[in-house]
């Protein structure tokens, strides 16, 4: 597999699951983050943690409710694709 894919390529990859190892470093120039949802009822709680802790919880992008796609990112990946995708739920 190329070391230098552009962010595009590797997304697809992983959906047609045809890349199943880390993802650290292989799109070289992109930043590589993680996609928290949230009831509405809690995101503005998570976003000011975040915003009092930029350095571990940097956020790159908000969206309101019923928005599915990023603008930083917008073939994005917001749904499980990988056997290393993990989605957490609160127990109720």
């Amino acid at each position: 597999m190329e070391k230098n894919l552009r962010a595009s390529e590797l997304r697809a990859l992983v959906r047609k699951k045809e890349w199943n190892k880390p993802t650290t470093g292989i799109a070289a120039g992109y930043v590589q983050a993680n996609l928290v949802m949230l009831p509405k009822e809690e995101a503005f709680h998570f976003l000011l943690f975040c915003v009092r802790n930029p350095k571990p919880c940097p956020i790159l992008d908000v969206l309101e409710p019923g928005q599915t796609e990023p603008r930083i990112a917008p073939d994005r990946i917001s749904e499980p694709t990988s056997p290393s995708t993990e989605f957490m739920k609160k127990e109720r």
